[in-house]
């Protein structure tokens, strides 16, 4: 029983990887509800939400249509309502969801208006859709709008920068500015700032920058093993210490970022030079 566990498993992660493709098969029309809900759920799918609505739209247009091919379940009103639930609206754009969710008819009314005010009021509004972004689709904001070459590492004097959110939100990690195939040594550490400093977590590793050219500098993720949410208006530090060849370094950085309505709030007052320069080595923060 193990083995094929096993075997489900990596079927899973073949999909979660390659979800445009699988949608793309016929067969994918022909699934039972039961495992159309489980894709549904995933929240490992490497696809944009707007796809996954099209897939689904596509799913009940075939359920639909009369011959021997279709799922054994005739899909009705009442039918498909615990399916259209497992879609993220949320977590398409404004644009996306008033191009395509309204004319599909398969949302109620109450919800589509509820939607639109989501994406559209200047105050905070519930929905009853998950907002919670699939893991394949990490969330990743600049934080230098350019780049520059070259900065030497010490390997002695690390780098801080203090992230502050006005929500909630689920962090996992940073991209670091590198060179072409550059191996470093990066010692990541994530911190609160409550009454004292506790440290959350640590990741220490050996990362290879990438080989081709990625807005317009050479990069590498270092991901702590697990998120973890940053609650609201609580400072967190983070704290690297690298080691490896020159590097590309940002400069003219921000002081926040949005994220799906959500401002990340940035500070360098704990490393001096950096602040002074508005420089750093934090190409991106990467959340979920």
């Amino acid at each position: 029983m193990p083995k094929y566990k096993n075997l489900e498993q990596r079927c899973w992660e073949v999909v979660d990887a390659h979800g445009n493709a699988v949608i793309e098969s016929d067969v994918f029309l022909k699934v039972n509800q039961d495992l159309l809900l489980r894709f549904l759920k995933r929240d490992s799918l490497q696809m944009r939400e707007i796809d996954v609505f099209k897939a689904f739209c596509e799913w009940v247009a075939f359920q639909n249509k009369p011959g021997p091919e279709k799922s054994s379940v005739d899909v009705g009103k009442e039918s498909y309502l615990h399916l259209v639930d497992q879609i993220r609206f949320p977590l398409m754009s404004p644009i996306e969801f008033a191009d395509y969710v309204p004319k599909s008819q398969l949302l109620l009314k109450d919800d589509i208006i509820n939607l639109f005010t989501y994406f559209f009021s200047t105050s905070s509004n519930d929905v009853r859709f998950s907002s919670k972004p699939r893991a394949g689709t990490l969330m990743r904001r600049r934080l230098f709008p350019s780049s520059r070459k070259w900065f030497v590492y010490s390997g002695f004097c690390p780098e801080f920068i203090t992230l502050t959110v006005d929500s909630p939100m689920r962090f996992l990690g940073v991209r670091m500015f590198g060179s072409e195939n550059g191996k470093y040594s990066a010692s990541l550490q994530l911190c609160v700032c409550r009454d004292g400093t506790d440290i959350l977590a640590t990741k220490k590793e050996v990362y290879e920058s990438e080989s081709k050219i990625s807005n317009d500098y050479f990069g590498f993720d270092v991901l702590f093993d697990k998120a973890f949410t940053l609650e609201a208006r609580i400072p967190y530090t983070l704290k690297v210490l690298l080691e490896g060849p020159p590097s590309f370094y940002g400069v003219h950085g921000v002081s926040e970022v949005e994220l799906y309505g959500k401002t990340v709030s940035l500070s360098r007052d704990d490393c001096p030079v950096f602040s002074r320069f508005r420089a750093g080595q934090f190409a991106e923060i990467i959340f979920m």
